[in-house]
C-alpha cells in the first residue's frame, strides 16, 4: 500500500490498497477510502467518513471535522464522498455568488460554483462540481466539464471544450489565436504588411489533464488543438496551433511546440524545449531539457541536444567538448612537426 512513512492512519482505518496517501497526513479511526483514491500531503480526514472510488483529496485539506453548525452539537454525524471528486483546501459554496456575471443564456450546474467577478459568457455551459475562482472567465459557448478548477485569471475563450476533472492553473489561457500571418507585399497599395490568417478552430481538453500557470494553448486555424486524457503541463508552456498531444504526456516548464505537431501516448518533454512544427513524436518519445527537436522521433526514442540526437550521443559529445580546445593544440602541434618533416 503507498503509505507516505510519515503519514499517520489509524490501525482502524478501512483503505483499499490502491490508495496512496502523502506525507504527514492523517487519518482518522472511522475513516474509509476507496479504490484509486489520493490523499495528498498534510491532508486530514477525521470522524465518519466514507471517500469513495478515483477522489483527489489536495494537499492541507480538511474533512469530516465536528460541524460549525451548533444545531449539530452532540449529535453522531457522518460523511460521506463519491466518486471522482476533487477537495481542495479551498473550497467554495454551490451557487453562483453574488458579484459574478452569468449570462442569462449560460448554462451552470446547480453544484458548480461561481465566486464573485467570474464571468461565463452567452451560451457557455459549466459542468456540476466545477470551481471557477475570482476573474475566470469561460466564453460564448465554451464547455467546461464536471469537477473542474478554474483558477484566477484563467481564460477559456469561445467554443474551447474543456473535459471532466481538469485543473487550470492562474492565468492559463485555453483558446488564445493561433500565430498565424500572412505576408502581403502590396497591402493594397500601402506597402508590405502582415495579414492576420483567422483562427476558426477550437481547442479541446480531455479528462483528466492539469495545465500549469501562465500556459498558453492555441486554437486551432481549422480543427482543433488537442490535449489528450491525462497530460500534465507545467507553468509557462507554449502549445501553438493544430498541435495534438497524446494522453498521459508531460510539458515541462517553458517549452514549445510550433504549429501541427503530434504527441504520442506518454511523451515527455523537459524544460525549456523545442520542437518545431509538422513533426511526429511517438509513442514514449523523451527529449531531454534545453534540447530542439527538429525532426520526427520514433516511439521510446530518448534524444538530447540542439539539434537533439540520441541522448547516449549526446552525453559523449558533452564529456568530450571540455577536451577540444585541448585536442586543437595537439592538432596544431602535430600539424607544425609533419610541416618540420616535410621540409627535410
Amino acid at each position: 500500500m503507498p503509505i507516505h512513512p510519515t503519514a499517520v492512519v489509524d490501525k482502524h482505518a478501512e483503505l483499499d490498497s490502491t490508495v496512496e496517501v502523502g506525507a504527514f497526513a492523517v487519518l482518522g479511526p472511522l475513516v474509509k477510502i476507496g479504490r484509486g483514491t489520493r490523499v495528498g500531503p498534510h491532508a486530514v480526514i477525521e470522524g465518519d467518513t466514507t471517500v469513495g472510488r478515483d477522489n483527489q483529496i489536495f494537499q492541507f485539506a480538511a474533512i469530516g471535522a465536528i460541524p460549525q453548525d451548533q444545531k449539530y452539537a452532540g449529535e453522531h454525524t457522518r460523511l460521506v464522498i463519491g466518486d471522482q471528486n476533487q477537495v481542495r483546501e479551498l473550497t467554495l459554496e454551490p451557487g453562483v455568488q453574488g458579484g459574478a456575471f452569468v449570462d442569462d443564456t449560460a448554462e451552470v450546474h446547480p453544484t458548480a460554483a461561481v465566486s464573485p467577478s467570474a464571468y461565463v459568457g452567452p451560451g457557455a455551459r459549466i459542468g456540476a462540481r466545477t470551481t471557477l475562482h475570482a476573474g475566470s472567465r469561460v466564453l460564448d459557448c465554451a464547455v467546461v466539464g464536471e469537477g473542474c478548477t478554474l483558477w484566477p485569471g484563467v481564460v477559456v475563450r469561445e467554443n474551447c471544450i474543456v473535459g471532466n476533472r481538469v485543473v487550470l492553473q492562474p492565468n492559463a489561457v485555453v483558446g488564445s489565436d493561433g500565430f498565424g500571418f500572412a505576408f502581403d507585399p502590396e497591402a493594397d497599395g500601402k506597402g508590405p504588411m502582415h495579414r492576420k490568417v483567422p483562427q476558426a478552430g477550437i481547442v479541446r481538453i480531455e479528462d483528466d489533464v492539469e495545465v500549469g500557470a501562465c500556459t498558453c494553448i492555441d486554437r486551432a486555424t481549422l480543427g482543433e488543438t488537442v490535449i489528450g486524457r491525462g497530460t500534465k503541463i507545467d507553468n509557462l508552456v507554449q502549445v501553438a496551433h493544430n498541435v495534438k498531444v497524446g494522453p498521459l504526456s508531460l510539458l515541462v516548464a517553458q517549452c514549445g511546440i510550433s504549429g501541427s505537431t503530434e504527441l504520442g501516448q506518454g511523451v515527455i518533454l523537459a524544460g525549456q524545449v523545442g520542437v518545431i512544427g509538422h513533426l511526429k513524436l511517438g509513442d514514449g518519445a523523451r527529449v531531454g531539457a534545453q534540447s530542439g527537436v527538429s525532426r520526427d522521433l520514433e516511439a521510446g526514442e530518448t534524444v538530447s541536444g540542439a539539434p537533439a540526437i540520441p541522448h547516449r550521443d549526446w552525453l559523449r559529445l558533452v564529456a568530450a567538448l571540455p577536451r577540444v580546445p585541448e585536442l586543437l593544440r595537439e592538432v596544431r602541434r602535430l600539424e607544425k612537426r609533419i610541416e618540420e618533416l616535410e621540409k627535410r
